[in-house]
């Protein structure tokens, strides 16, 4: 009688996701300059080159860049 061959699992490591680097604060500083013209968070994001869903996150998880957006957004809409 035949047993099957026993492979040994062999551990791999969890792929880690994939996530675009950081936007220099100079990056930062642009797309606030572009958001304090136009208003506009997708526009301001586009221009500056970073998804838009990153500087939501950043302005949740940084306090003086949700500053500077307050500031942006009430200086576009004067």
């Amino acid at each position: 009688m035949s047993h099957p061959v026993r492979r040994h699992s062999v551990r791999r490591p969890l792929r880690q996701r994939v996530t675009a680097a950081s936007p220099t604060p100079a990056k930062l500083a642009t797309f606030l300059r572009h958001l304090e013209e136009s208003g506009s968070v997708s526009l301001a994001a586009e221009r500056t080159g970073i998804a838009r869903n990153t500087v939501y996150q950043r302005r949740k998880a940084d306090p003086a860049f949700a500053l500077g957006w307050r500031r942006a957004v009430a200086m576009a809409a004067e």
